[in-house]
C-alpha cells in the first residue's frame, strides 16, 4: 500500500492519464508452506497503459479493502474541469 509522502501520479508524464479499465478478480491456490496450501485473491486491473496483477492473502486483501474505501470515503465526486470549474 501507498505511503502519504509519494504522489500516486507523476503529473509530468503524459501518458499517465485516466483511461478505461477493467479490474479482474479470482482466488488461486498459492505455495505450501508446512504442507498447507494458502488461498489468494488474485487482482488485475488492465488498461490501456498498463497491466498489473497482485496476489494477496486474506489479510492482505482486508488492508487493500479497507484503503480502498478510506479512499472513497474522502472522495467527493465532483469533477473539475481544466479551468478549475464542475464539468
Amino acid at each position: 500500500m501507498t505511503g502519504d509522502g509519494v504522489p500516486p501520479v507523476d503529473q509530468g508524464n503524459r501518458y499517465l492519464a485516466p483511461v478505461p479499465c477493467d479490474l479482474s478478480t479470482s482466488r488461486v491456490r498459492g505455495a505450501a508452506q508446512d504442507s498447507v496450501w494458502q488461498e489468494l485473491a488474485v487482482l488485475t486491473v488492465r488498461a490501456g497503459n498498463a497491466t498489473v496483477t497482485v496476489m494477496l492473502t486474506k489479510d492482505e486483501l482486508a488492508g487493500w479493502i479497507q484503503a480502498l474505501n478510506e479512499c472513497r470515503d474522502k472522495m467527493t465526486g465532483l469533477l473539475l474541469g481544466g479551468n478549475g470549474r464542475p464539468g
